[in-house]
């Protein structure tokens, strides 16, 4: 079983989460955001495995129970294909109702060796079997749209850009299922990262590569192992080689034993642990010791950690974790090395160094790259302003234009530069791609230069005799040429504030490019 979650590029990550009920209930893996109580992908002990989807149109929405928490109740209690139809249907004939969008969710049993399709709307629901393949293969496969016999899509509807894109993937992944031998987790995956025959993905691919929703996590369910990638798949297989995986017999993996004693030596019991990595981005984690003054961390990657006893604590233990190794730290708690302290200071510098305006920039970057970006992004916007407050003195006062003509022709300037900005920015954003942004930037502000010059000299450039309307023809040649190369910039420094900002950052980004353009336009 094969899923793929698109949210917001925002909404990148999520947790692994193994519930371990003591109330006799069964054990699940979840693969899902933090702190959702309910379960959007997961398999319990029993091998039942539960994947979500939104489904398209839920007409007639009321409040009610959610179905994510329906599908939680189905792998804490069930254990069969039936049982999590049963518990779906025994809510709708109570009276119950399901909230607030509708659902589709792929449910099966490895042991039965079964799967249905659940679709799910407020007040009813439809359970399809899998469509045969070929010999002794069957299976489905759906996106974001319900079936035409359950709840089908109006005319208006099938053009909105929502199931424009859910129904092109879903022709694509039929595509690519008609064309696969053997059903792997290596195939599945390559499912997963396709982008349709083209270089990058985009909204209608399945590897999405959208603005507003992008692919952020694709899981894999076998019998005895949950795979998965974080991210787009595409860019994580590419840095990584291949996705993670947890053993579903195993499930937690032992990393770090850390034992806190006092001064005395004895045990110190529910203390606080910090622990956090810069060599493997992403992990950070808080424990408390038990009653015998030890926590464990599991499933760590390899790498090297830092380990703190509380917020007070001015330093930073360092360990080194390897794999398929539990290792032991020892802290005696209140008392610090010399090289401790100087640690936790180098640690509180680094992450220092890496934040600015509340971004947390990579660190490959300095605070000075980001503070010229910043600069850079206002310097463009002035050019901008400027030309646009001086269109009008300039055509009165140097040029000679009647005052009658002005407003035309200042408006005709300014709309055949925002004409040639738009018509060349897929251009001037590929061309950044291709050579790289600085040069692109840099031409950009070399063109701009020019440009002005040409439109700043047109009345001196043109001979004495001509008329005033060549004059203004030949600077709006200019504003041409200013309009194209203020693209080149303005895109450019866009992309590369995206560039330089981490993922969950973007919108913070996109901030602070608009608050440079503001400030600029006040100096100008």
């Amino acid at each position: 079983m094969a899923h793929i979650t698109d949210a917001p590029p925002q909404a990148e990550g999520g947790a692994l989460m193994h519930y371990m009920p003591d109330t006799g209930e069964h054990a699940f893996l979840s693969f899902f955001s933090p702190g959702n109580v309910g379960v959007g992908l997961g398999i319990n002990d029993q091998k039942l495995c539960v994947t979500y989807n939104v489904g398209r149109p839920n007409r007639g929405a009321t409040v009610g129970l959610p179905g994510l928490i329906m599908a939680r109740e189905v792998l804490a209690k069930c254990e069969t294909v039936d049982g999590a139809i049963d518990m779906f249907r025994a809510h709708l004939d109570a009276g119950g109702t399901f909230a607030h969008q509708g659902v589709r969710f792929l449910i099966g049993s490895f042991r039965e060796n079964r799967v249905v399709d659940l679709q799910l709307r407020s007040r009813d629901m439809c359970v399809s079997e899998p469509k045969p393949l070929k010999d002794g293969v069957s299976y489905i496969a759906f996106t974001n749209h319900f079936e035409e016999d359950f709840a089908s899509l109006n005319s208006i509807e099938r053009n909105e850009t929502p199931n424009i894109s859910s129904m092109r993937r879903r022709e694509r992944l039929e595509s690519l299922i008609a064309e696969t031998e053997e059903f792997t987790p290596e195939r599945c995956f390559e499912i997963a990262c396709d982008h349709s025959g083209k270089e990058e993905g985009d909204n209608n691919t399945l590897c999405r590569h959208g603005t507003a929703t992008v692919s952020v996590v694709v899981n894999v369910f076998t019998e005895d192992t949950a795979y998965y990638t974080v991210g787009q798949t595409c860019k994580f297989l590419e840095q990584y080689g291949a996705p993670n995986a947890v053993s579903l017999d195993d499930p937690v993996v032992p990393s770090l034993r850390v034992h806190v004693t006092g001064k005395d030596g004895e045990p110190v019991a529910f203390r606080k642990l910090y622990l956090f990595s810069f060599d493997v981005p992403g992990v950070r984690d808080t424990l408390a010791t038990d009653e015998n003054g030890v926590a464990i961390f599991s499933n760590l990657p390899a790498g090297t950690y830092y380990v703190r006893t509380g917020k007070k604590d001015k330093r930073a233990v360092e360990t080194v974790v390897t794999a398929d190794k539990v290792t032991e730290l020892r802290i005696e708690s209140g008392r610090a090395e010399p090289r401790e302290k100087k640690q936790y200071a180098a640690i509180r510098r680094e992450n220092k160094r890496y934040s600015i305006f509340g971004l947390s920039i990579s660190g490959a970057l300095r605070k000075l790259d980001f503070k010229l970006l910043f600069f850079t992004i206002m310097l463009s916007a002035m050019f901008g302003s400027a030309n646009s407050v001086l269109i009008s003195p300039y055509l009165t006062e140097v040029v000679g234009l009647p005052v009658a003509s002005l407003g035309r022709t200042s408006t005709l300037m300014t709309n055949v530069a925002q004409i040639m900005m738009l018509f060349f920015a897929g251009y001037t954003g590929a061309l950044s791609d291709r050579i790289g942004r600085k040069k692109v930037i840099a031409a950009g502000f070399a063109f701009i230069l020019l440009g002005n010059v040409i439109y700043l000299l047109a009345p001196a450039l043109v001979p004495a005799t001509a008329s005033v309307t060549i004059v203004v023809v030949f600077a709006l040649l200019a504003r041409s040429l200013v309009g194209v190369t203020n693209q080149m910039t303005n895109s450019t420094l866009m992309a590369l504030m995206s560039d330089y900002t981490s993922a969950r950052d973007k919108s913070k980004g996109m901030t602070a490019y608009s608050m440079a353009n503001g400030i600029a336009a006040i100096f100008a």
